[in-house]
C-alpha cells in the first residue's frame, strides 16, 4: 500500500521508515514468507520495529 522513508533533520545518519499494509497479517506473512524476520538492510542497524493502526490517511490535493 506504500511506503515513506524519512531523514532526521538533526542527524542525518537516522532514517525511520513507515510501510503501509493491508492488515497486521499481510506483514506477519511477508515476515514469515520472506524468512527475513525484523527487516535487516545492509549496512543498517534497526533500532525498532512497531506496528501501529493508522486512524486517518492524509493527503494534500494539489490539483487545486
Amino acid at each position: 500500500m506504500g511506503s515513506t522513508l524519512c531523514r532526521s533533520t538533526e542527524d542525518p545518519d537516522c532514517f525511520v521508515g513507515i510501510a503501509r499494509w493491508v492488515s497486521r497479517d499481510h506483514v506477519e506473512a511477508f515476515w514469515e514468507r520472506t524468512g527475513i524476520g525484523a527487516l535487516e538492510f545492509r549496512g543498517t542497524t534497526t533500532e525498532s520495529i512497531e506496528i501501529l493502526e493508522e486512524l486517518d490517511h492524509l493527503t494534500v490535493d494539489t490539483q487545486r
